[in-house]
């Protein structure tokens, strides 16, 4: 299990290299990564919820538009996939943030 803390710097960091690497580019698509790193930045869900349903959106958008995906965009949603569904430790400090 990881700490809340590393959780959410791996969430920050995942969707800034998928905010770069994604194709093709659309003006949504740019404002759901704006709004996914303002929610993470935020601190008030958890960073696994937020991703989880920011990967179901982004799964959604390739169905439907019947798009095809590069090999770093995949790579970069299976490791959010595997963020998503991780364990943190409970916190015993009221005041740690994650």
């Amino acid at each position: 299990m990881k700490s809340r803390k590393e959780v959410a710097e791996k969430a920050r960091q995942l969707i800034d290299e998928f905010g770069q690497a994604y194709s093709p580019r659309d003006p949504r698509m740019d404002a759901a990564v704006k709004k996914v790193k303002d929610q993470l930045a935020a601190r008030q869900v958890a960073p696994q919820t937020i991703i989880g349903k920011f990967m179901h959106a982004r799964y959604q958008v390739i169905l439907v538009q019947k798009l095809h995906v590069s090999q770093e965009e995949a790579d970069i949603l299976k490791q959010m996939e595997k963020l998503s569904r991780t364990r943190t430790l409970l916190p015993f400090k009221r005041y740690d943030p994650w």
